[in-house]
């Protein structure tokens, strides 16, 4: 079933306010809630009438839902499909694509990552004396482990 045109037009500006928008208490409505944020944002300044604050959308709706008479369950049921859309959208993409490594090209090599996620990395051995007081400055512990002195350590040599 299509949409009226009022109802698609109301949803692409609440799709932009509901970013922003977490949920409304029970005590209040929704209709209530985007009306007071499209209040407030009338005297915002120039410099937060942007894309993160939506102002526009909110008056644009607040003005569709006065004209067309648009109920609350309609709006709430928009706010639960955009929300679900959000929902799925971001847990598609949560998780990066595994890389195909063919090493010795007899075999598919799917990379582990993180093998040294927690592990600290060390200077290299030809790096100058100052890099590595710097090393041991970020992590002193290592620096009393591996007996530094501020010339030489059990690492470096």
């Amino acid at each position: 079933m299509k949409e009226e045109k009022h109802i698609r037009d109301l949803r692409t500006h609440l799709h932009k306010i509901f970013m922003t928008i977490t949920m409304w208490d029970k005590d209040t409505t929704c209709i209530d809630v985007i009306r007071k944020r499209a209040n407030d944002s009338k005297n915002f300044p120039k410099y937060l009438r942007t894309k993160k604050y939506p102002y526009k959308a909110y008056i644009d709706a607040i003005y569709l839902i006065d004209k067309y008479n648009i109920p609350e369950e309609i709006i709430k049921k928009i706010y639960y499909e955009e929300d679900n859309k959000r929902i799925t959208f971001s847990k598609l993409h949560t998780y990066q694509k595994r890389i195909i490594n063919r090493d010795n090209k007899s075999s598919i090599n799917y990379g582990s990552w993180g093998s040294n996620v927690n592990k600290i990395r060390y200077p290299s051995k030809k790096r100058p004396l100052s890099t590595w007081k710097r090393f041991y400055k970020l992590f002193p512990k290592i620096a009393e482990l591996d007996n530094f002195d501020g010339k030489t350590s059990d690492k470096m040599k």
